[in-house]
C-alpha cells in the first residue's frame, strides 16, 4: 500500500511538474478549430481567434492570431507565428538564453522543456510570467507567455508565441492554439 501511495504521490508530482513546465505538446486540432495556412506550416483556431498577416521586422511573413479586447487596454491576447530565416545559433542555444534572460528581468514561473514537434530536427518550449509594465511604470497585469521554437532546417527557426493575462491564459485557449502548429509537408 505504501508503494503504491508513494507511486501515486510521483505520477502526481511529475504531472505537476510537467504542467509548470509548459507541458507542451502537439495535439490534433478540436473539432470546432479551423485550420490556418502560413508559409510552411499551418495552425488552427476557435472562430473567436482573428486571423492577420503582416512582414514582421526581419522582412518574414508574420502571421497572429488575435482575439479581441473585452475592455480598451487589455493586455493582448494572441498567437503569432514567426520565421526566422537567419538564425544566429541553433533553436536549443537561442531557448536558453531566452529563459536565462527571462529569468534576469524578473520574470517569474520561467520554464524550458524540449519537445517533439513533427518534422522538426529539435523544438523547445519556454514559458514564463511577467508584469507588463516594466519599473519606473506601475506594473500593469502579469502576463504569461510560451513560445515554441521549432528548428526546421539550420537556416529556417519558427517560432510560435503564445501570450495572455495570466489570470485568462488557461480559458483563453492560446496554448491549445500554440499545440495545433504543425509544419508543412
Amino acid at each position: 500500500m505504501v508503494a503504491v501511495t508513494v507511486m501515486v504521490a510521483l505520477l502526481v508530482g511529475c504531472a505537476r511538474d510537467a504542467a509548470q513546465a509548459g507541458g507542451v505538446g502537439p495535439i490534433s486540432p478540436p473539432k470546432d478549430f479551423a485550420k490556418v495556412p502560413g508559409q510552411g506550416f499551418s495552425i488552427a483556431a476557435p472562430d473567436t481567434f482573428t486571423p492577420s498577416s503582416q512582414q514582421s521586422t526581419n522582412g518574414e511573413p508574420k502571421l497572429t492570431l488575435n482575439v479581441r479586447a473585452l475592455h480598451p487596454g487589455d493586455e493582448p491576447t494572441l498567437v503569432a507565428v514567426i520565421r526566422d530565416t537567419k538564425p544566429r545559433a541553433p533553436v536549443v542555444q537561442q531557448m536558453e538564453v531566452l529563459a536565462d534572460v527571462k529569468r534576469k528581468v524578473g520574470a517569474s514561473d520561467v520554464t524550458r522543456q524540449d519537445v517533439r514537434w513533427p518534422g522538426a530536427r529539435r523544438s523547445v518550449v519556454v514559458g514564463w510570467t511577467q508584469q507588463t509594465h516594466p519599473p519606473p511604470l506601475a506594473p500593469g497585469p502579469p502576463v504569461h507567455t510560451l513560445q515554441l521554437a521549432v528548428q526546421v532546417s539550420d537556416g529556417l527557426i519558427i517560432n510560435v508565441v503564445a501570450t495572455a493575462p495570466a489570470e485568462t491564459f488557461d480559458d483563453v485557449q492560446v496554448a491549445t492554439v500554440l499545440r495545433t502548429f504543425r509544419l508543412a509537408p
